[in-house]
């Protein structure tokens, strides 16, 4: 089988010779619909990538995108009314 390499993310990667980058994406294991994929220098759109073959010492950065933020964890419970001013009674708002 022959081989090529690639430099994917700054480091050489081997590849089955005539790979594209769509399988090379598929062997990583990634979600295609959360990347951005630069290839020598210019974005792929994700259309060409499996008409794209990956040939020796070609440059490929992918950037996979994550949602959300950092997860603060368990927010502290409050009281969803008020025993102060009203004696106990249940308060018409919540406090959060």
């Amino acid at each position: 089988m022959a081989v090529v390499e690639i430099l994917l993310n700054g480091e050489t990667r081997e590849l089955k010779a005539g790979s594209t980058v769509e399988e090379l994406v598929r062997e990583l294991g990634l979600v295609p619909d959360r990347l951005a994929i630069e290839y020598n220098l210019r974005i792929l759109k994700k259309k060409h990538w499996a008409a794209t073959a990956l040939s020796q010492g070609d440059r490929v950065e992918i950037v996979h995108f994550v949602g959300g933020g950092v997860d603060p964890g368990p927010r502290p419970r409050r009281p969803l009314h008020s025993t102060g001013a009203n004696n106990g009674k249940a308060s018409s708002h919540a406090l959060f």
